[in-house]
């Protein structure tokens, strides 16, 4: 889920998701129950990197400005996987179609 909450976060991200849902395919087959949760699980990788940034806070590791100068890529991303998730859904089902 790294690589693709990460992935999300560039300007066009599709044609880098597409990419790598594709190679992924290749090597793995999730279940479809899995391709289905996939945008859900994505955007629950960005959410943990903010309860992660809150947890320094909280234990002074850091400053919450460890967290305040990322929220805004964050909600980005999540906005991203909620108008988009489908698109990958698509991509990732494809992929498996195309190898039967």
């Amino acid at each position: 889920m790294r690589s693709l909450s990460k992935y999300v976060s560039l300007d066009d991200p599709l044609p880098s998701l597409t990419a790598m849902l594709e190679g992924y395919a290749t090597k793995m087959r999730l279940t479809d129950a899995e391709v289905a949760a996939l945008p859900a699980l994505i955007s629950l990788r960005v959410i943990s990197n903010c309860i992660y940034f809150v947890g320094r806070a909280l234990g002074g590791e850091d400053s919450i400005s460890s967290l305040t100068t990322r929220i805004g890529d964050y909600a980005k991303r999540v906005r991203w996987i909620n108008a988009n998730g489908e698109q990958m859904v698509r991509v990732l089902r494809s992929a498996y179609a195309q190898q039967v």
